[in-house]
């Protein structure tokens, strides 16, 4: 469930960079001048909340990963590791 929500995320988040990357392309095309700071804060904005789902959802799965165990037969002594 809480990969679900954190896939989702990711796919939200993916897809508004490129709108933002549209916009401001838009506005160089029609003024030719430089990104404004709201602009320019808000493509980095949308990259590091990108970022930091992909970051989450790795932390998640590797949280739900199972403990593997090693167990080693050697005779008759058993060793758990």
């Amino acid at each position: 469930m809480l990969e679900t929500l954190l896939v989702d995320r990711i796919c939200a988040c993916w897809l508004t960079i490129p709108q933002a990357a549209l916009s401001a392309t838009k506005r160089l095309q029609h003024n030719g001048v430089d990104l404004s700071n709201a602009q320019e804060n808000r493509l980095d904005k949308v990259h590091r909340k990108f970022l930091s789902a992909v970051r989450e959802l790795a932390r998640v799965r590797t949280l739900l990963m199972p403990e593997q165990k090693l167990q080693v037969n050697i005779g008759m002594n058993q060793i758990i590791a």
